[in-house]
């Protein structure tokens, strides 16, 4: 893929009270070492949100290409709303070992977004060191509500830390293999339980909606699924009345930006900002927070229902992610099979996978007209 380089602006010098690390717990001891430096990144801001932080690379544009660009996802921290001094760090000792008196530098991309606003500040920074430079380096995101900002001292010479504003905003790997809800996604069968979407077999009817808006139940007749441990990056939307709703980013939940009844769409979770209003079974729900995070459980469901949504934890989302459109007519075969009386066919091991390997090849395609459509490259 093909993305030119972000256009950077002008340098961002900032000063900070190092006493409050060394007051707080961050870890400061003397790192002692002959041919290695210590970077740490720390999440400080008072303001409750997420950070993210790329990996060190020695390209300055695009680090590593547009997958390491992107946060591996044990590279995500959230900050605790209830402890304002509650902070993550997290280190990462590199070489400085070297023969020759030269210098190198390093990159890193950082970004923090916050929930109640939604706001973003990034940065990119870079460290450059002599040979056999020794020490520690911190960056840390510190500050309240509108006014966060990145912070870096060393401890160490022979280290120079420089960071700008960047158009840039790192943000948690997709993993677009798994577009899905977590297994312990609740939905509601017509016999009145609630069950955990892991846990739900084929046959049993579940509560779906339709695109005007009504609620009705309808026959799992096909789970993409099997039982499984698969990790993905999950986002985590909770709304104003306590509701939660946990999907992979790409996945599709039905939303309205004007929180007005009526003008609703799918919309990728990923996209859903604080103030956005999901569309729940008892009415509009606004959103207060949309938390990332890393589980393990990637699970969804196919109903009978010919317009392929699904309430879960009370909100109606897509059975699909991506294309509903497109996804929701290659499952009509298996609406149609299921009706037929071949739904004995969609329990077997081999059909699963042979879904699996057609849907694969599906996302491939939906990703070059992607992809294509954005001017990009592949």
């Amino acid at each position: 893929i093909f993305i030119p380089p972000a256009t950077q602006t002008e340098a961002v010098t900032t000063s900070w009270d190092w006493g409050y690390v060394t007051t707080s717990g961050v870890p400061t001891c003397e790192y002692f070492h002959d041919t290695f430096a210590r970077a740490n990144w720390i999440n400080f801001a008072q303001a409750p949100g997420n950070m993210w932080r790329s990996e060190l690379s020695t390209d300055p544009n695009n680090p590593g290409g547009v997958s390491e660009v992107i946060f591996k996802t044990d590279d995500l921290w959230e900050s605790n709303p209830r402890d304002r001094r509650n902070f993550n760090v997290v280190s990462y000792d590199f070489n400085t070992n070297s023969s020759e008196p030269v210098l190198e530098t390093r990159y890193t991309y950082l970004h923090y977004r916050e929930f109640s606003t939604g706001d973003s500040v990034c940065r990119r920074c870079s460290l450059t060191w002599g040979a056999n430079a020794t020490g520690q380096v911190y960056f840390a995101f510190w500050g309240g509500s509108r006014a966060v900002s990145l912070r870096t001292t060393t401890t160490a010479a022979g280290i120079v830390v420089s960071c700008i504003t960047t158009s840039v905003c790192v943000t948690p790997k997709k993993d677009e293999e798994n577009i899905c809800f977590h297994g312990d996604s609740k939905v509601l069968l017509e016999s009145g339980e609630t069950k955990a979407m892991r846990d739900v077999k084929l046959g049993e009817s579940v509560q779906v909606s339709s695109f005007d808006g009504s609620l009705s139940f309808s026959p799992v007749v096909f789970i993409p699924h099997r039982p499984n441990e698969r990790e993905a990056m999950f986002v985590t939307l909770t709304t104003k009345k306590g509701r939660s709703i946990r999907m992979t980013s790409g996945h599709l939940v039905m939303a309205t930006t004007t929180c007005q009844k009526g003008d609703s769409s799918l919309i990728r979770a990923e996209d859903v900002a604080t103030g956005t209003c999901l569309v729940g079974a008892e009415g509009l729900e606004a959103v207060v927070s949309a938390v990332f995070g890393t589980a393990k459980g990637v699970y969804t469901l196919v109903t009978g229902h010919t317009d392929g949504l699904l309430v879960v934890d009370g909100i109606q989302a897509s059975s699909f992610g991506k294309s509903h459109t497109a996804v929701n007519m290659f499952y009509h075969i298996h609406r149609a099979l299921y009706f037929s009386g071949f739904h004995w066919l969609h329990q077997s091991s081999l059909f699963i996978s042979f879904n699996e390997m057609l849907g694969d090849v599906a996302a491939l395609i939906v990703d070059l007209l992607e992809s294509l459509s954005a001017g990009r490259y592949i």
